[in-house]
């Protein structure tokens, strides 16, 4: 029998967890959204509906993909209505991506859903289960967050929770 380091293991439930939640929780909720927004763009709407407005180079981060891919991505999601490019007052050579009202109101119908469908799974568990887990991820991103590279942005899940509870 083959013996499994910490990282081995480690590496095996995050793995399963984190298909468990997409499969399962995020796919879903995707397939609602997916015909008027690319994948792409739902996450490049959501990081600027939490985090404010973007430059191009803050999404290609976001995105890690190439600026070509990047700025198809935002004309889509401009042609479609839902962000537009302001220029920087101070710096005419900056570029800031915003959404619109239409974008902000799509996100918040997103997160609306998502957070109704969590709420429908969430009814499978009893109180001491649902709040297991709430402190078992609380757990989990500050453990994440310690481990992180100093680039690599910290998360905070607890603002993204409030911010869903809020709608």
């Amino acid at each position: 029998m083959a013996e499994f380091t910490t990282s081995d293991v480690i590496i095996e439930q995050f793995a399963e967890c984190f298909q468990l939640f997409t499969r399962g929780i995020m796919k879903p909720i995707e397939k609602q959204f997916r015909g008027e927004v690319p994948n792409s763009g739902l996450h490049v709407m959501s990081n600027i509906y939490f985090k404010g407005p973007a430059t191009m180079s803050d999404i290609t981060g976001i995105l890690k993909c190439s600026k070509q891919q990047t700025t198809q991505t935002v004309d889509k999601l401009i042609k479609s209505g839902f962000a537009l490019r302001e220029s920087d007052e101070t710096d005419r050579r900056k570029v800031w991506i915003m959404l619109t009202n239409e974008g902000k109101a799509y996100v918040e119908k997103m997160l609306k859903t998502a957070s109704q469908q969590l709420a429908q799974r969430l009814e499978k568990l009893d109180v001491d289960e649902s709040q297991s887990l709430v402190e078992s991820l609380k757990v989990l991103n500050r453990l994440l967050n310690k481990m992180a590279d100093s680039e690599i942005e910290k998360v905070d899940i607890m603002k993204i929770i409030k911010q869903e509870d809020k709608l």
